[in-house]
């Protein structure tokens, strides 16, 4: 492309981003309502009959506002656009937010935050599957540039603070560290839930990318353990069998001493020191993870006993 094109291209896109910037932003309640509603409504028919057909007019009427009413907030649909992905990013830096705050209350292990981080963001997108094909299959999102805003820096300086809190965590730089889990976490976690073809299993790649990117955090002292213990967090979804092993040597019932309850014969077969599992274990842990939603109870069983599985292949193949 010749110096002259690429500057008209660049001039081009700048106008675009310009364009497509909402006229205003809404500060009192009713206003905040409204433009949530045409935010949902835009996601909505944009799912239903594609970004080409999804004018301003069919999006007033599904948010139940007028025409005069959209346009005080957005000039186009592009700035609709624009308005998505920022609902979107906010989403997902609360979200991020309030996992370090969490997982920052106490010297958590490094696979611990890190397995938070997918398992919540997955379930953000999960929550909202409308605008997750909405921001990954329909719109076309060079449009505004939307996709090339740059989040805020305050997820980063909170992972880096949780980072250098961490007595597992063996690395030069923490902020450099921090900032490569932020674009490794996210990049997966977009390819994920808007990429990858319906009948992947996600546990088994969440499971690996927690073993390499905590490996990475930990260092060189992470592969130099004692020969007496094992570190069953290196194989995939070992973090829940040593967390499983724990609570059952305190007779504690959680999910992760259920998981390894069910794998006991195996898991003993295995070499692994399974004591006093609990009676019954399948129909108890469906019923913990039933008080926290019927509907997903079954999902999330099958998942868990995947990553059963997946540990249990990992450690024998290792032996």
């Amino acid at each position: 492309m010749r110096t002259a094109d690429r500057h008209r291209a660049k001039a081009q896109v700048f106008v675009a981003a310009r364009e497509a910037e909402p006229r205003r932003r809404p500060r009192q309640e009713r206003a905040r309502a409204t433009v949530a509603a045409i935010l949902e409504a835009a996601a909505e028919v944009i799912d239903e009959v594609g970004w080409a057909h999804a004018s301003t007019n069919r999006i007033a009427k599904r948010a139940g506002v007028s025409i005069g009413s959209l346009y005080q907030y957005f000039p186009n649909k592009e700035a609709i656009l624009v308005g998505l992905f920022e609902k979107h990013h906010r989403d997902v830096h609360a979200v991020v937010g309030e996992t370090l705050v969490t997982l920052g209350n106490a010297k958590t292990p490094v696979r611990d935050v890190l397995r938070k981080l997918f398992d919540d963001l997955i379930e953000l997108h999960d929550r909202d599957p409308v605008l997750a094909r909405v921001l990954s299959t329909e719109v076309p999102l060079r449009i505004a540039g939307a996709n090339e805003r740059t989040p805020p820096g305050h997820d980063h300086e909170m992972l880096t603070e949780l980072l250098s809190q961490g007595d597992d965590v063996d690395v030069r730089n923490l902020s450099a560290a921090a900032r490569i889990i932020e674009i490794t976490v996210g990049a997966l976690t977009r390819w994920m839930v808007h990429e990858a073809p319906p009948e992947t299993d996600l546990e088994p790649i969440v499971d690996e990318a927690v073993t390499m990117l905590s490996g990475y955090l930990q260092g060189p002292s992470a592969s130099s353990n004692d020969a007496s213990h094992v570190d069953y967090s290196s194989y995939p979804g070992g973090a829940f069998v040593e967390r499983g092993l724990q609570d059952l040597n305190d007779g504690r019932e959680s999910v992760d001493s259920l998981l390894v309850s069910i794998g006991a014969p195996r898991l003993r077969r295995l070499g692994l020191p399974v004591e006093r599992p609990f009676p019954s274990p399948e129909h108890r842990l469906y019923r913990l993870l039933a008080e926290k939603g019927t509907d997903s109870a079954h999902a999330r069983y099958n998942a868990l006993i995947r990553r059963l599985v997946s540990f249990e292949r990992a450690f024998e193949c290792a032996g």
